[in-house]
């Protein structure tokens, strides 16, 4: 699968990045993402997610599901955290995991169903959308 909105140019503080292998939850957060001013780039798996920040991709925060194909999200998330450079980006968790199989940290985790406006109020206070600053 190819990431969706992936855009050129350097990045920005507004930039997301959504890991999410469901192809209705992926599409409403990035709907909703998008129309809160956010440059979304959705990818369905951790694969890929892995290959875009190894290119390079510094996203502002992270939104990830835990239960992914191949790399779980639980794997995905340590890599990030093990990473110096990637270990300071926001990660906000939507899964349908139980509180119990959560064994990974993250700045906030919702578990699904969830009210997507939650999410969304998670993101803006951790990825404030008003101000765009290039690395």
């Amino acid at each position: 699968m190819s990431a969706t909105h992936m855009t050129s140019g350097p990045p920005t503080r507004r930039r997301l990045l959504v890991i999410e292998d469901d192809p209705d939850t992926r599409g409403a957060l990035s709907v909703m993402l998008t129309s809160a001013g956010y440059d979304v780039v959705a990818v369905a798996d951790a694969e890929e997610a892995v290959d875009l920040l190894t290119r390079g991709l510094r996203p502002r925060l992270i939104v990830a599901d835990l239960r992914l194909p191949g790399i779980s999200g639980t794997d995905l998330l340590r890599y990030i955290q093990n990473d110096h450079e990637l270990r300071v980006i926001p990660r906000i968790i939507v899964t349908a995991s139980r509180r119990e199989e959560v064994t990974v940290s993250a700045d906030a985790i919702f578990h699904k169903p969830c009210d997507l406006n939650d999410v969304l109020e998670a993101v803006r206070r951790l990825a404030p959308a008003g101000r765009v600053s290039y690395n």
